[in-house]
């Protein structure tokens, strides 16, 4: 027999091994690709993944009300320490109506006004911000140019009257004491609630100011003074 039929003859014969090599490697394949599957629907649902239960926030995000808010989600609990949200409730761990907490980077001024309960706080944490007591438990918090700390909806210093009424569209209007308009205060109280935001507007109808508390304290001009 010549070369070229033997060649023929055993290209012939290797044909039905190859196929029967493809197809095994094939169904080898398929059977790795169930049982990956399979084990993926049986593995557990990694932590990540699982709904959180009715009610729970997030870790690291605060309780928030919409409400007749406009755009912005508006928190209105203290956050945790460090936190750059001023809320009705207070700025990171100092909370409205509560005590200094201890180990705080707040602390009192060493100069008072002699004869008043009212004392001032500030943190070196919180530059160009400062909070009020009553003695007993912080009562007010502002802060102002130059600081990072924003109210909800993204609203700080240098904000415009219109950013302020788009996240909070129930302010409430009052001139100024001292300066002419377009400056002004603009008080947002949540309904039925005793503390709340009040933003101070200079001449040029920005935010210069932000103050967070409870009424009295919340519409004090002078601060301690």
């Amino acid at each position: 027999m010549g070369i070229s039929a033997r060649n023929g003859l055993s290209a012939h014969a290797a044909e039905p091994r190859a196929l029967l090599r493809r197809s095994f490697a094939m169904t080898r394949l398929l059977c790795m690709t169930v049982l990956a599957a399979g084990l993926a629907a049986c593995s557990p649902q990694s932590a990540s993944d699982e709904e959180p239960p009715p009610g729970a926030a997030a870790d690291g995000q605060a309780e928030t009300a919409t409400g007749d808010l406009g755009e912005g989600r508006v928190p209105l609990n203290a956050g945790a320490a460090g936190s750059l949200v001023l809320t009705p409730a207070g700025l990171g761990n100092l909370e409205i109506g509560e005590a200094v907490p201890e180990e705080s980077s707040w602390s009192e001024d060493e100069v008072q006004i002699p004869g008043m309960d009212c004392k001032t706080l500030h943190s070196s944490v919180y530059p160009e911000s400062y909070a009020m007591s009553d003695g007993t438990a912080i009562r007010r918090i502002t802060v102002g140019m130059g600081s990072e700390v924003k109210a909800g909806g993204g609203i700080g210093p240098g904000a415009s009257e219109a950013d302020v009424r788009g996240a909070f569209p129930a302010v409430t209007e009052e001139p100024h004491k001292y300066v002419e308009a377009p400056a002004k205060y603009l008080t947002w109280m949540p309904e039925g609630a005793t503390r709340g935001l009040r933003f101070e507007l200079d001449a040029q109808g920005k935010v210069n100011l932000i103050h967070a508390g409870e009424m009295p304290w919340l519409a004090y001009v002078e601060g301690c003074a």
